[in-house]
């Protein structure tokens, strides 16, 4: 790791030299690059950290060694360059146009969408579940709403009501369905489970048994998850409380 660092190092010296003069022309260069270059910013901040070495041997009379510099300079640039992907992710949510029907909410190439919900009051009552199935128009093709058993949280209620549409598309056969909810949380955790990180601690939660039940079946048929606000769940939210209120058999129509 060292010698790699050294050869780094080494070579980030040839190309300064052969491309940069003077700091004012590393400035101007780093204010010029392209977004994806990454070159500029290491070269500023391994001259920023050669320059704290300077100042640690000048006034405390303490010497680092240069591959810790280094080191300490990968490390800076790692979580400069995980910063500045988190901020450009955050403006992008903020700067984006809210959409204005559930189309807009979807990607481009979703040819099928199922909208779930799930009607929670308290832990000692029936919960009630609701999915619509829709074209990529917005035509409906299938509905279904039921009560079903307590749940000791809104977010197992909504797993639930997930994997009931998930199983009910399943066994009708329908592949490549776009499955969306209002549930962030929910579909937090059923993206992570679906790319094999539900180890990570943020990502485990009372619902994630079931959410592991869905993974299996969403594997088996090209099923995807996103959220979607509110607004647009809607006629479904409807269903699932109706179905909790008259303590509803399953129907799907």
């Amino acid at each position: 790791m060292e010698l790699k660092h050294a050869t780094m190092y080494r070579d980030l010296l040839i190309w300064l030299s052969n491309n940069i003069s003077t700091v004012i022309d590393l400035l101007f260069y780093i204010l010029n690059s392209r977004r994806e270059d990454q070159k500029c910013m290491f070269a500023l901040i391994l001259g920023w950290r050669i320059w704290k070495m300077r100042n640690k041997l000048v006034f405390e009379n303490k010497r680092d060694h240069i591959i810790r510099v280094i080191h300490a300079a990968v490390t800076d640039i790692r979580i400069w360059t995980e910063a500045k992907a988190q901020n450009e992710m955050v403006l992008q949510r903020v700067s984006r146009p809210a959409p204005v029907t559930i189309q807009d909410a979807l990607p481009h190439e979703v040819q099928l969408y199922c909208i779930v919900d799930a009607s929670w009051k308290s832990p000692s009552e029936k919960i009630g579940i609701g999915w619509s199935l829709y074209s990529k128009e917005g035509t409906l093709r299938l509905q279904g709403s039921s009560a079903m058993d307590v749940t000791g949280t809104p977010l197992v209620a909504e797993a639930v009501a997930m994997w009931e549409a998930v199983c009910q598309l399943h066994r009708l056969c329908y592949k490549n369905v776009t499955f969306v909810g209002d549930c962030l949380k929910l579909v937090q955790q059923l993206e992570c489970a679906m790319e094999d990180k539900q180890h990570i601690e943020d990502y485990i939660s009372e619902a994630s048994s079931t959410i592991n039940d869905i993974k299996v079946v969403a594997m088996k048929n090209h099923y995807t998850f996103n959220h979607v606000p509110r607004i647009f769940i809607n006629v479904v939210d409807s269903l699932a409380k109706n179905a909790r209120t008259i303590n509803q058999s399953y129907v799907i129509f």
